[in-house]
């Protein structure tokens, strides 16, 4: 499958369908998004499967720091358009079924993640309101 075309993202630049972007700088360099930022790369791809196929593919690599052997800079951390562009070009000969179980499970993880955040948050406003109880009575 051919990789996307990585191009720097420009605000204000119409980019049309089938285009995902890849934060380039900062801690989270290397992660895939639906929406841009001002750091990031744009990546085209010729259809909507493509782009749920490298959407996944960044996803993993992300997911897995495979990312990590690319950052660079000392003060704030990036990571270059050219080597990424390699490092999913060497990712494209991977099966499309297998990427869409993985991504399918991905997103079943994210899901229970939100969840299990959801009732941590819950948890913590019932244990203050119990505290809360006890100190109302002073």
């Amino acid at each position: 499958m051919q990789p996307p075309i990585l191009k720097t993202y420009r605000p204000g630049t119409h980019l049309g369908e089938n285009v995902f972007y890849i934060q380039s700088k900062g801690l989270h360099s290397g992660r895939p998004m639906h929406t841009p930022i001002a750091n990031c790369f744009s990546a085209q791809c010729k259809s909507n499967f493509d782009l749920d196929f490298w959407h996944a593919v960044c996803t993993a690599l992300w997911l897995s720091n495979r990312y990590r052997i690319l950052i660079i800079g000392s003060v704030v951390p990036f990571i270059r358009i050219r080597e990424t562009s390699q490092l999913l070009g060497s990712m494209r000969h991977l099966d499309t079924s297998l990427v869409q179980r993985t991504a399918k499970q991905l997103s079943l993880y994210t899901e229970l993640q939100k969840l299990s955040t959801q009732r941590t948050f819950t948890i913590e406003q019932l244990r203050r309101a119990t505290a809360a109880q006890l100190t109302s009575l002073l």
